[in-house]
């Protein structure tokens, strides 16, 4: 399938359909109690966007702060996702009041196609075809589809000291037949508590609460108050889990992370407490969390060193990428992690040595020359149709709003799709030492794809003594049991 977005859309079809829908937040909160919550949902600025396909034109729906929905081959159509921070109970009640609805022709809001479908995602190694799914039976029925419920809440589970649902809200239907669109205005929400334990959510917050990792505010719709901060107090613990050949060579790096205030325990795998197995390493590190108090603190970071003959590692539910995720997954019934984890993957000293120098010149700021702090580069690689949109969008983001001289860069080095001549020109960029490097699109556990910047590259790196820090948005830079 071929999708292309008009690109006169920015000069016109992102058209502000004013249908009576003023500019406002998509929701407010009016309570936020241990008892119950109550939220308005709004619809916000409803937009258009054309898309060209293989089997024709179609229009996505676009509504301000709101997703999409994501029922495959059915209407796509907007969806508020926000998450909820609730007490510990037994179960939760939704009572939904829907406000006044208004029906609109697709015509008169200058839709011209009927509303596109929902597409599958695709992982960025898929090379296969793809073409455009659409439910022919859901677009000849003569009726309003909603892809969900007016509104849901649902649990998904307990992130350190933060129990957490999902809301989701669905103003927009549509009739395919009769090309007409129902849009609400406003919902009044409130989310109840059955049994709630105000008593047990306080000391389970004083006991897990870390301000090193919490839920952004900008996720949740009701946010803690400022009271929390009488919980910042608690220290903040790393865990070090090591195969006991590094005992020695780990300890100037403990004994930075001490000075730093972190409360350090080294749990070599050796130890029988600790054990040389996924099983014995886990029912370790959870003991630690379920045994934790306001002084004796549950781990905020788990850090693995050796490689996975040293400390094993777990294998994820899809596939057989390697992950540490489940090390850390204390509380039951999610995949949500209640702590940091990171790991530096070495067989023997001499692999450990550059990560643990390169780690502690960056953190204690002892490089010959920081100036180079204050380059960057930016590299949106090749991933199919998805480079112009997505790639490009994600540079343009981090430069328009992060990396860019007003937060202290002195030169930002840009590649935007396409891009795949400049390889040689970023490697050049990158070698010489810069403070941030990101690249978005397709890699490999040995280096980005395209443009390449593989292992065998980095010989010729002149950036000695100028380390920062550099991401690769990419699917396999994770595989770290790859040799």
């Amino acid at each position: 399938m071929k999708i292309e977005f008009k690109t006169s859309m920015l000069l016109i079809l992102l058209i502000a359909l004013s249908v009576g829908l003023q500019a406002q937040q998509a929701y407010r909160l009016m309570q936020n109690d241990s008892e119950k919550i109550e939220l308005r949902l709004n619809s916000t600025t409803l937009t258009s966007v054309e898309v060209k396909t293989d089997a024709g034109y179609f229009s996505r729906l676009v509504m301000d702060q709101f997703h999409s929905s994501v029922q495959v081959g059915d209407p796509e159509l907007p969806t508020l996702v926000k998450l909820v921070e609730i007490p510990l109970c037994d179960d939760i009640e939704l009572h939904v009041t829907p406000g006044d609805f208004v029906i609109y022709d697709a015509a008169d809001l200058n839709i011209s196609y009927p509303v596109f479908p929902a597409q599958p995602s695709y992982e960025k190694s898929y090379d296969g075809p793809i073409d455009l799914i659409k439910n022919t039976q859901t677009y000849q029925q003569d009726q309003f589809f909603a892809a969900t419920p007016l509104v849901t809440v649902n649990p998904i589970g307990q992130m350190r000291d933060q129990n957490l649902a999902e809301l989701t809200f669905s103003p927009v239907s549509y009739n395919p037949v009769t090309q007409q669109l129902k849009v609400y205005q406003s919902v009044d929400v409130e989310i109840r508590f059955v049994n709630s334990r105000p008593s047990e959510t306080a000391a389970m917050k004083r006991v897990y609460h870390t301000p090193m990792m919490s839920v952004p505010k900008s996720l949740l719709v009701n946010p803690a108050e400022p009271q929390r901060a009488e919980w910042n107090h608690n220290p903040i613990k790393m865990v070090i889990v090591s195969h006991p050949m590094f005992e020695t060579q780990l300890a100037p790096f403990i004994e930075w992370k001490k000075r730093k205030g972190f409360i350090v325990d080294l749990a070599l795998t050796n130890n029988p407490s600790v054990g040389s197995t996924t099983t014995t390493i886990k029912n370790y590190l959870k003991a630690l969390y379920d045994n934790a108090t306001e002084t004796n603190p549950a781990p905020t970071f788990v850090l693995f060193v050796g490689d996975v003959a040293q400390v094993p590692t777990f294998s994820g539910t899809e596939g057989s990428h390697v992950t540490d995720l489940y090390y850390v997954t204390f509380t039951t019934g999610d995949h949500l992690p209640d702590a940091y984890y990171g790991r530096f993957s070495a067989t023997n000293a001499s692999e450990l040595a550059p990560q643990l120098e390169k780690t502690l010149m960056y953190e204690m700021y002892t490089m010959p020359d920081p100036s180079y702090l204050d380059d960057a580069v930016l590299v949106a690689g090749y991933d199919s149709n998805w480079s112009p949109t997505h790639a490009n969008g994600q540079v343009n983001y981090l430069a328009n709003n992060y990396i860019n001289t007003g937060y202290g860069y002195s030169n930002i080095y840009k590649h935007l799709h396409p891009c795949s001549a400049q390889a040689a020109l970023i490697r050049q960029q990158i070698g010489n030492g810069v403070g941030y490097a990101n690249y978005s699109a397709h890699c490999g556990p040995t280096g980005w794809g395209d443009p390449s910047f593989e292992n065998h590259h980095v010989p010729a790196m002149n950036n000695e003594g100028k380390y920062g820090l550099i991401i690769g948005n990419c699917c396999q830079s994770g595989m770290f049991d790859n040799s």
